[in-house]
């Protein structure tokens, strides 16, 4: 054997195959993770009785994971639309500007819901803290 053959695949090729599939480990161990307190709101989610799924942590967290795809989709068009403008680095700005607001939103629902508390003391109208 030639110590100094070409290997079969570039020692970069190898390296982005490797990075790739502990990126998908770790989604795979963070989904397991946080698979049932998401699964506790998905069946009144699915069933349309929005007040069980939208008014706990852990219904805006699935509804923030289920937006995903759509803020996708608004990056490919905000960067097509930059790109086709002629902005330099389209791409980064796009992905920026949606992740700033897709990270934020979740985090602003969850501090204006009233808590249990404030249901149970008979109002029926409770103010955000």
């Amino acid at each position: 054997m030639d110590p100094h053959a070409a290997l079969s695949t570039s020692p970069r090729r190898a390296r982005g195959i490797m990075l790739l599939g502990l990126a998908v480990l770790g989604l795979a161990g963070g989904l397991f993770v946080i698979r049932r307190p998401l699964m506790m709101s998905a069946p009144r989610c699915v069933a349309g009785r929005w007040h069980g799924c939208l008014d706990t942590f852990n219904g805006v967290v699935l509804m923030t994971l289920a937006a995903l795809p759509l803020a996708a989709l608004v990056v490919w068009a905000l960067a097509r639309r930059r790109r086709a403008a002629g902005v330099p680095f389209a791409w980064r700005l796009s992905v920026a500007e949606v992740g700033m607001v897709h990270g934020t939103a979740p985090f602003l629902w969850m501090t204006m819901m009233t808590g249990f508390t404030a249901r149970r003391a008979g109002s029926p109208r409770t103010l955000p803290p």
